[in-house]
């Protein structure tokens, strides 16, 4: 089985990358995630070795592919799938796959990359990735292949529907307590320490107030992201 779970940097994708791999306890707990710019990273070196035979950068769809083949029980990260045409692809050659996605407010995900000095990404290209993740996640939304986890929303999970579509028959303990705590996986100060980078206080951008105003789009975007759940 692979699964998938596809994401915007700082949307609350490490919150569902734990869920899923507690929730398959009996399968290998290892996660791969591949960046925007499709380097790869090694979260279990020698798992990423039974998969690579070296630490390799994915600089095409198809080598990633030649990747995915290889791959037995998996969790596999890949940020901003509508960057480029890696995920359609292995949509479209692997009916198998499981997608999952996490969804945060707009506002959230912006002010999270403000406070990162070393890579956060600036408001327009977020903007972008959110669009162009959106279209992704629509096609496969149509196929019934995709699992939305709001991350803001707690109530909105249905843990019946989520069993069943990672082909479980009930959650293990440790998912179910996972789940009823809800809490964040990682933070901003965990993610600026890993950065290397002093967390004083969350800084808000100053302009953040307008940016519905500024974008008056993001709404119509927002509605259609929160159709994705349930």
């Amino acid at each position: 089985m692979r699964v998938i779970n596809a994401t915007m940097p700082r949307s609350g994708s490490e919150f569902v990358s734990r869920l899923i791999l507690l929730s398959l306890e009996s399968r290998p707990q290892c996660a791969v995630s591949v960046t925007p710019g499709r380097n790869i990273n090694h979260c279990d070196g020698s798992y990423c070795d039974r998969i690579m035979s070296s630490d390799a950068v994915f600089k095409s769809s198809a080598r990633a592919i030649d990747a995915f083949e290889k791959m037995d029980s998996a969790l596999v990260k890949i940020e901003s799938p509508g960057n480029d045409n890696l995920c359609r692809d292995l949509a479209e050659q692997f009916e198998d796959i499981k997608w999952f996605c996490s969804i945060r407010n707009i506002e959230d995900i912006i002010t999270s990359h403000y406070n990162l000095e070393k890579w956060g990404w600036p408001e327009k290209r977020i903007l972008k990735a959110w669009r162009d993740d959106l279209f992704f996640y629509d096609f496969l939304h149509a196929k019934g292949r995709l699992f939305a986890i709001s991350i803001d929303n707690p109530s909105s999970f249905n843990t019946d529907e989520f069993c069943e579509f990672l082909g479980i028959r009930a959650l293990p303990e440790q998912a179910r307590q996972f789940i009823e705590r809800w809490n964040v996986v990682n933070p901003l100060s965990k993610q600026k320490e890993k950065a290397g980078e002093a967390y004083r206080s969350r800084k808000i951008p100053e302009d953040i107030g307008t940016l519905r105003v500024r974008h008056p789009w993001i709404n119509s975007l927002e509605s259609r992201y929160r159709s994705l759940v349930g």
